[in-house]
């Protein structure tokens, strides 16, 4: 089982790696700027992981790599939700992401700074409450297409590429974060299983930026964008 998750975990990095190389020879999509750079910090920080498990004081580096990890959320949760928001035209729905945000970060904040110095340990329930926030912020993006005059090219539309691949990943993995402690008290077996799970899914999501960097120039209607 060993060998299976580390097999997940480089499977995630090579996916990751890629994925940075097509958006650096394709950096000429504006409308995809965003992502070039969290794709660049998750590699950074993926890679970073990967090492720290390498170091010889299991202790002190797992409790650096669990606040590497933690602030990462952080990173994840504004490029992306900042990427969605500045495809859509609705402001009520600009104004939720807004203080989806927000509330992420005081909640985080609330967490990490408390007694048990929890910035140092992994806090499943955090990345549900990410993921979900992210999860519902990718349904305003669809209902607006579905309610819209233009025509969306599903299979070549860029922006609609990344946020199925948002809703994709972070949908699968809300309930299994949510549900960490009970499966872990009655199943600890499948706690592998999960992290295997985690990084597969975590790989295909990487997968469909490659396709949105592949994808053909969007023409000056898809461009349209609404910045913070």
């Amino acid at each position: 089982m060993d060998l299976a998750i580390n097999i997940a975990d480089w499977l995630a990095i090579i996916s990751i790696t890629i994925a940075f190389i097509i958006s650096l020879t394709h950096r000429n999509k504006k409308v995809l700027l965003p992502l070039q750079l969290y794709i660049s910090i998750s590699l950074l920080v993926n890679l970073f992981l990967e090492i720290t498990e390498f170091l010889p004081n299991y202790d002190s580096s797992r409790r650096i790599s669990s606040a590497v990890y933690n602030l990462y959320s952080l990173v994840e949760i504004s490029i992306l939700l900042y990427f969605i928001h500045s495809n859509l035209k609705r402001k009520e729905f600009r104004l939720i992401l807004k203080v989806f945000l927000l509330f992420y970060f005081s909640i985080c904040t609330l967490i990490w700074t408390s007694k048990y110095q929890a910035l140092f340990f992994i806090v499943p329930h955090l990345f549900g409450i990410e993921n979900f926030l992210i999860s519902i912020c990718c349904l305003f993006y669809f209902y607006e297409v579905m309610n819209s005059e233009f025509v969306v090219n599903f299979k070549t539309d860029a922006i609609f590429i990344v946020i199925c691949g948002s809703l994709f990943y972070s949908s699968i993995m809300t309930p299994l974060q949510f549900s960490y402690f009970i499966w872990l008290n009655t199943a600890p077996e499948l706690n592998q299983i999960i992290q295997i799970m985690n990084m597969t899914f975590y790989a295909i999501f990487f997968i469909s930026l490659m396709k949105a960097y592949l994808c053909p120039s969007p023409n000056q209607k898809q461009l349209q964008s609404f910045p913070l």
